[in-house]
């Protein structure tokens, strides 16, 4: 049911709505200074791939909040005429990706798997202890 809620409120509001809701949902719990910058308007991007879209950023957020002992969480949505792009941002440990994806982590392949379900990018840089930036961009 959460799943069907969750995409029915992307379907009405958009994505940027949805994620700007999260990010008040992560100042709400004072441990973190999350923010949301948006540079360009927003693409239609239908409703499948921005479900799976959110989706991603749930995941993403969900283990920066989990694993990160971040301060400071920033997302980014930038559009321009051919590319969506959606970066999120934290300044925790970071982590070995290498190491992450060998010892089967679920999240992480969960994450290419539906990159590549849209043919977006995925693309994760973190070197320990300076955090972590998570991008995905979708050709538009």
């Amino acid at each position: 049911m959460s799943v069907r809620l969750g995409s029915d409120r992307i379907a009405q509001t958009g994505l940027a709505k949805a994620l700007e809701t999260e990010v008040e949902r992560l100042n709400k719990t004072n441990q973190f200074t999350a923010t949301l910058t948006q540079e360009g308007n927003t693409p239609g991007i239908n409703n499948d791939k921005a479900i799976i879209l959110y989706r991603m950023a749930q995941e993403i957020l969900n283990n920066m909040v989990k694993h990160s002992g971040a301060k400071r969480i920033g997302i980014l949505l930038n559009a321009s005429e051919n590319l969506f792009t959606l970066a999120f941002n934290d300044d925790g440990v970071g982590f070995n990706i290498e190491e992450k994806m060998k010892s089967g982590g679920a999240g992480l392949n969960n994450l290419q798997n539906r990159a590549r379900l849209i043919n977006a990018q995925l693309t994760i840089l973190s070197t320990p202890p300076n955090g972590t930036t998570i991008t995905i961009e979708l050709p538009l």
